[in-house]
């Protein structure tokens, strides 16, 4: 059977959470929320749905409208503006030196220079190192959707510039754990510490010493393709979760192979791969259900296929048992969110 396929920035979603936190601001900035919802695509139903998924391309388009609305790069979240094409700057600047060490001095340095509202810090402590920052306003961003962000921006960044995923020993945030706990797992692949001094990621020293190498012409591909590419994970990306994952998608409609078969592509023992999925944070029955959601999400948003056939696209050989898992995935039925849609 010939099984669908998807480019990554279909088949990849994300809470409602970030679309109401990001409109919260929005409005608060003086930006009409209504308009950017229309402008975005995004149904004002599927927003209040606390479990409601959206696509990352949405997710991506609404933040870059905010962008040009506020013509903030940090969304209101800061008593002063972050002028659009700063990030760009600092990026001129990191891709000429010579190492990721050298490139995030630079880049912590240039915005110690152009604003006072944030800063980044490189601290090292044994084999391993941390990029911490530190927000001078915390309290105006209350549901730490900036925060969030700038810790992948940063890692994605890291990562692209050596041209390899560099893998999180660590991250430490300043807030309890929140409602929206389970995207961490695929935001930050890593243990998860709460309720600490700083805002930061870890990882392995070594990666300091790599050489940058992108050019200026990447790094315009680079700023072009933000925010969408900084939601997705990464083509690289090393994560036994994303492996998995990226194993598993294309055959949901014939049924997912039997966890000891995915081991054994990887070329490790079952007992060796759940460990390392614990490690994570994941789980192989939580990768299936998170495909499933995904491509469900994507069928139900851009065909007009019948409710039987996507159950039976995404693996379920009853749409009674579909609709039940779609409503404890997302909180709505298949026909209600399609109908957010329209």
């Amino acid at each position: 059977m010939k099984t669908f396929t998807m480019g990554q920035s279909e088949s990849f979603t994300a809470a409602s959470h970030f679309v109401r936190a990001l409109l919260r601001q929005a409005r608060a900035s003086g930006l009409n929320e209504a308009q950017l919802l229309h402008q975005a695509g995004i149904a004002p139903e599927l927003v209040a749905e606390p479990q409601a998924r959206i696509t990352t391309e949405k997710l991506a388009h609404i933040i870059q409208l905010i962008w040009h609305g506020l013509q903030d790069e940090t969304l209101g979240f800061n008593r002063t503006r972050t002028k659009i094409g700063t990030f760009h700057m600092m990026g001129e600047l990191a891709i000429n030196a010579p190492s990721l060490d050298k490139a995030l001095k630079l880049a912590t340095r240039f915005y110690a220079l152009v604003t006072d509202d944030y800063s980044f810090r490189l601290v090292r402590k044994g084999d391993e190192c941390s990029l911490i920052y530190q927000p001078r306003y915390p309290e105006l961003d209350r549901e730490h959707v900036l925060s969030e962000f700038t810790l992948i921006v940063w890692h994605r960044f890291a990562s692209w510039l050596v041209g390899r995923h560099i893998p999180l020993s660590n991250t430490q945030f300043s807030w309890p754990s929140p409602a929206h706990i389970d995207e961490y797992k695929f935001m930050f692949p890593c243990p998860h510490q709460f309720n600490q001094p700083q805002i930061s990621f870890s990882f392995s020293r070594q990666y300091l010493d790599l050489p940058i190498v992108q050019h200026h012409a990447d790094l315009k591909a680079f700023i072009n393709r933000s925010p969408v590419d900084i939601f997705l994970k990464p083509r690289n990306d090393e994560s036994h979760s994303t492996r998995v994952r990226l194993l598993i998608e294309p055959r949901v409609a014939d049924g997912f192979p039997d966890f000891d078969s995915v081991a054994s592509e990887l070329c490790m023992t079952s007992q060796t791969l759940r460990r390392k999925l614990k490690a994570e944070g994941s789980s192989y029955q939580q990768i299936k259900d998170l495909v499933r959601r995904d491509l469900a999400i994507y069928h139900l948003t851009q065909h007009a296929l019948a409710i039987s056939e996507i159950s039976r696209l995404v693996g379920f050989t009853e749409p009674g048992a579909f609709i039940r898992a779609f409503k404890n995935w997302t909180g709505v039925t298949p026909g209600d969110y399609r109908s957010s849609n329209e």
